[in-house]
């Protein structure tokens, strides 16, 4: 099985954030054309819709909130664990 592109989770987690698929690439760095590829792709990844879209606003399926919650968790993860990884470099700097 092939995993999610982190960039891409971020930029999804961001579109819901914001309601904005165009706010979302702005916060992520990437153009609004290569946003919607990344959410196609994620789409075509989980096998379902993700996100429905209308003009100036993206809301989550009910689909796309289980993948909402579940990518948050491991985003958190993923700051933790890196947030104890310089933690523990800087003790043993000293």
């Amino acid at each position: 099985m092939d995993y999610p592109n982190l960039r891409h989770i971020r930029l999804f987690c961001a579109c819901l954030r914001t309601g904005s698929l165009t706010q979302a690439a702005d916060i992520v760095g990437v153009t609004q054309p290569a946003a919607s590829q990344a959410i196609s792709r994620l789409e075509e990844l989980f096998g379902t819709k993700l996100l429905e879209r209308g003009p100036g606003h993206a809301m989550a399926t009910p689909e796309g909130r289980v993948v909402q919650a579940r990518s948050l968790r491991a985003l958190d993860l993923i700051r933790t664990g890196c947030q104890k990884l310089q933690a523990d470099s800087g003790s043993r700097g000293s």
